[in-house]
């Protein structure tokens, strides 16, 4: 599926260190950037909107803000069913958009050197919404970090 290579990008060393909010899901791991994270809420009870595309699981309410919660699995086209009890909702903000990502396992901070930075064939979206900036060689994974700003703007319906 992809052109480039784990092995090259793991054997570069040295030099700085990015740090980004993984998601481990079936596919793939998932990376925010940390400036677009706001908040990580456990026990959020989503209310269910009708009429809006599938992605989106309904609303949430955050510090008194009614925001979006918006499935990761469903964006990326990994259909789960569910999220249980206790649906982890992980707050992104940029500019004036903010959105709750719905996860099923508890994020988790990655370091990873910039250099092992992943170039040649790497996607720049996965499925119709969800924008990727860059994909990154760790261990023996790829982490795809996603666009917090360019997903949030596909996101927003306008009438």
């Amino acid at each position: 599926m992809n052109d480039f290579d784990l092995d090259q990008a793991r054997e570069k060393e040295g030099g700085e260190e990015l740090e980004f909010l993984c998601v481990r899901m079936t596919d793939a791991v998932y990376g925010f950037e940390l400036p677009h994270i706001r908040e990580i809420i456990w026990d959020s009870r989503i209310t269910p909107v009708p009429c809006v595309p599938d992605y989106y699981e309904g609303l949430c309410n955050w510090k008194g803000t009614i925001i979006t919660a918006a499935s990761l699995s469903r964006m990326t086209g990994t259909k789960e069913s569910g999220y249980g009890d206790q649906p982890v909702v992980i707050i992104t903000e940029t500019g004036t958009l903010q959105c709750g990502f719905l996860v099923r396992e508890e994020p988790e901070i990655l370091r990873v050197p910039a250099d092992a930075r992943l170039t040649g064939d790497t996607p720049d979206r996965i499925g119709e919404i969800l924008k990727i900036k860059a994909a990154y060689a760790w261990e023996n994974e790829v982490i795809y970090v996603i666009d917090a700003e360019e997903t949030l703007k596909c996101m927003v319906i306008f009438d």
